[in-house]
């Protein structure tokens, strides 16, 4: 996908360009980004999750769940009604259920879809042990990161741990718009700050997925990430 730092498209303009760059690909997979990567970059995910402790009996909020490109993983591996995504683009989630994972998981598993973009629609009175902000800070102005760290403070679990993606670079984004599909990048000490003013210790994850943007880890407790963290040596959280 054409990827200009700050470049943002109306969404008519956006189609237009996945229907030329990707033709081969259906939209629903192009619009979350490179559909060649589609599978691959679903899986690196599942598995950083796993890596990190994700169990069946955990509770998850994947946020920007798109069209499912993590969910057709997370959804048929936790617990009955312990999947919960949020995005405001409701076709997406149609495609991915109807494409990816079909009516009948959602049946077995009754995962739980919020179709908003209004961010304060979680119920407040439920806790998650494991957030996921996959390619969603990456597009984001600084207030909305901060939200998310806020909503973190009030309901990931005493041990629970969220991890998201971002562009990092020697400058912050200043402005207050989403950014798609152009860049919103930050730096470091942004984030750590930030992290910090909501009670939340943070880490940058050794996990390459893509060669640019960067995985971190945020939690209550001081988890020490392991920097060769992997399927044969995973983070042993206490019990979430």
């Amino acid at each position: 996908m054409t990827d200009i730092k700050y470049k943002n498209l109306d969404n008519e303009e956006l189609m237009a360009l996945l229907k030329k760059e990707q033709p081969e690909h259906p939209i629903y997979r192009s619009y979350v980004g490179p559909a060649s990567r589609y599978d691959f970059v679903s899986a690196q995910c599942f598995s950083l999750l796993i890596s990190l402790g994700l169990r069946e009996y955990h509770k998850l909020l994947d946020i920007g769940c798109g069209s499912l490109r993590n969910g057709r993983l997370l959804i048929p591996y936790l617990n009955r009604g312990n999947y919960w995504g949020l995005e405001p683009n409701g076709w997406l989630v149609n495609d991915g259920i109807m494409n990816e994972i079909g009516r009948d998981m959602v049946t077995i598993k009754h995962p739980n879809f919020v179709l908003s973009d209004k961010y304060d629609t979680i119920p407040p009175e439920l806790d998650f042990n494991y957030l996921l902000a996959h390619s969603v800070f990456t597009h984001a102005p600084l207030k909305l990161v901060e939200y998310w760290f806020q909503f973190a403070n009030r309901q990931l679990s005493d041990n629970g741990i969220f991890i998201a993606t971002f562009f990092m670079d020697k400058e912050d984004y200043t402005g207050a718009s989403w950014v798609y599909p152009g860049r919103t990048t930050f730096k470091i000490e942004t984030i750590r700050d930030l992290a910090s003013k909501y009670g939340l210790f943070c880490s940058q994850v050794n996990w390459k997925y893509h060669k640019e943007q960067t995985w971190w880890a945020f939690s209550k407790c001081n988890y020490k990430f392991k920097d060769d963290i992997g399927w044969n040596n995973p983070l042993t959280p206490p019990e979430l």
